[in-house]
This record gives structure tokens, sequence and C-alpha cells, in this order.
């Protein structure tokens, strides 16, 4: 059985190109290492090549002149700290992830990122536990990635905190909103 793992985990680990694997240590080894990493990345002590060349001020971004060019809404918003519930819908790469980055800097509230895939109502609810704290001291945004694949139960888990104010939702998706987004 021992050697049938090893050679097991030696397969899966050439396919990743890791050469001279002698022994099982030299696996847990390595998936240490893979884990370790994978942990930075999820505390923020390491960015990803997107998050590096990310811009870091409006007037970073190119493209999408018609929302953030001067004098246009988004950006007076922006510019107002005047941020409200937001839905941004476009392709992937056009920048929605950015641009919910830089409202939540503009507006030194607590930001939170969320995936529509991923996120469940325990989420909503850890994310509701820090209103009354110092960490939600200036408001709470929760930036939602694919909202077109939040569930309506999850939906409505966050929706007696957007009609308090209490939590700013920016969501972005690549769907139409008019048909993938559960009315209130």
């Amino acid at each position: 059985l021992f050697h049938t793992k090893l050679n097991t985990y030696k397969w899966l680990l050439k396919l990743h190109k890791v050469d001279n694997i002698y022994s099982l240590e030299d696996i847990y080894c390595i998936i240490g290492y893979y884990k370790h990493i994978d942990n930075c990345l999820k505390e923020g002590r390491m960015q990803t090549l997107a998050d590096k060349f990310r811009p870091t001020c409006i007037d970073d971004i190119v493209g999408q002149e018609h929302i953030l060019g001067k004098g246009k809404v988004l950006r007076r918003l922006i510019e107002n700290k005047n941020v409200s519930n937001l839905i941004l819908f476009g392709n992937p790469g056009t920048g929605k992830t950015t641009i919910a980055n830089l409202i939540a800097k503009s507006s030194n509230k607590k930001l939170f990122k969320l995936n529509g895939t991923t996120a469940s109502v325990k989420d909503i609810q850890e994310i509701a536990k820090t209103l009354d704290t110092l960490e939600g001291y200036n408001g709470v945004i929760v930036y939602l990635d694919e909202i077109h694949a939040f569930s309506k139960n999850r939906q409505s888990s966050i929706l007696s905190y957007l009609e308090t104010g209490q939590i700013t939702l920016i969501a972005s998706t690549t769907e139409n909103p008019y048909h993938s987004i559960h009315p209130a």
C-alpha cells in the first residue's frame, strides 16, 4: 500500500514538473510548501500577479471613460465618498474588481470579497458580526463577484443589511443582471 501511494504521489507531482522524489517525506514536504503558499495568499501576505499590476487610483484605469471620465457618474460617487449599492456588468477583464477595490479604498470602509460560487449564508453572518466592531466602524463593503451564481436563499440573507444600509454591496457579473439576479 505504501509503495502504491508513493508511486501515485510521484506520478501527480511529475504532472506538476516536480522531479527527484525519493520518499513519502519528500512528498509531504512539497505538499506543505504548496499549503504554505496557499495560506499566504489567503491571508494577504502574498499578492497574485493581477493584484500587483492592478491600478491603484481612478486615473490609472485605462478605458471605461463613459463611467469613470472627469465629471461622469461613477467617478463623482467615488470622489465624493458617496458609495451606494452597485452591480457592475461586463465581460471578464473589463475592470469590475479593480473598480470595486478603488471604491472601497476611497470610502475608507472595510472591504470583504466573496465569490458567488463559493460564498455561503455563514460567510454573510461572519461579515455581519463585524458591523458593531472597530473593524466595521466606518461601514462595510461586500464585493460579491459572480453574483449570478449566488442563489436566491443566499441573496436573501444579505438583503436586510442592504435595506438598513449597514452593508454596501458591490456586485459583479458577466451575465445580464436583469435575468440572472433575483428581485427583492
